[in-house]
């Protein structure tokens, strides 16, 4: 029997930790949002406490049907989730960049002219 391992209310901390780190990377005059901006690092840690808890669910939930946890099934089903989207936005930045000249991150422009 398998186990549902999907909570909707994580989905809503996942929501407010996301909209934290938003807060926190906007422009930083006097505002009522100024709190969540200095505390924006908050959010970060949420999404770490949250990935660690289903992380570990997850692994719990093999070791209980299986009686092992074979890390390497655990990292090719992460790969194959994660991945796919990983290429998906190299691929669309890239073709923005090559076929509009367009440069979607302009602070690294600045950045690399510096350096260099």
């Amino acid at each position: 029997m398998k186990k549902n391992l999907y909570f909707p209310a994580l989905d809503g901390l996942r929501f407010f930790a996301f909209l934290w780190v938003f807060v926190g990377h906007l422009p930083r005059p006097e505002n009522p949002l100024i709190l969540f901006q200095y505390t924006n690092w908050m959010g970060v840690d949420l999404f770490f406490v949250l990935s660690a808890f289903l992380i570990t669910l997850i692994l719990l939930t093999e070791y209980e049907n299986t009686k092992t946890i074979s890390i390497k099934n655990f990292f090719i089903r992460r790969s194959l989730r994660i991945l796919p989207l990983y290429f998906i936005v190299i691929i669309i930045g890239g073709g923005f960049y090559l076929f509009f000249n367009v440069i979607l991150v302009p602070y690294l422009e600045q950045r690399s002219t510096i350096i260099c």
